[in-house]
């Protein structure tokens, strides 16, 4: 019963906060394991990809980013994918196949925007370089000022520091 109530609050946090990554519910971070160079060669970074405005600048091209797996909702039930995020951003990528929390992969997808979150779809390649070190949560003080705050969390692991109340 408790599961279930964590699982539906879960969701229910996800899409009242339009795009942040779910990352923080995930598990402690792994042991770092030296990268791949697929891992390291990626032309754009997950922030370039973000860009700094409600729609990705790079929204219909293809890239290649890469990052640690952050959480993990690649299950029938859930949202049949995973973020990824390194030091200064994070994304949402579709992609069914099983990824562990802590894998660092570099991926090759197509950017979308679904639901006012930029994602990766339409995925043609991932590669896995070993595990990484997850980065840290970044803080959300609630309320926000302006809408545009979750917008520079997106796809990020987030602490939020008050007690909140459902």
């Amino acid at each position: 019963m408790l599961n279930n109530t964590l699982s539906n609050l879960t969701k229910l946090l996800f899409t009242s906060v339009a795009g942040l990554s779910l990352a923080a519910c995930s598990h402690s971070p792994q042991t770092a394991q030296q990268p791949s160079s697929d891992c390291d060669t990626v032309p754009y970074s997950i922030a370039a990809v973000q860009g700094n405005a409600m729609q990705s600048p790079l929204l219909g091209e293809k890239v290649s980013v890469s990052g640690v797996v952050t959480a993990s909702w690649q299950e029938n039930n859930q949202l049949g994918g995973f973020f990824l995020q390194d030091n200064e951003a994070g994304i949402f990528v579709n992609y069914a196949p099983k990824l562990e929390v802590g894998a660092r992969v570099a991926v090759d997808g197509m950017v979308s925007e679904a639901q006012q979150l930029t994602q990766l779809d339409n995925v043609m390649k991932v590669t896995v370089c070993g595990t990484g070190d997850i980065p840290a949560a970044k803080t959300l003080t609630l309320p926000v000022a302006d809408v545009a705050a979750f917008e520079a969390l997106e796809g990020q692991r987030v602490h939020i520091p008050q007690e909140l109340v459902v």
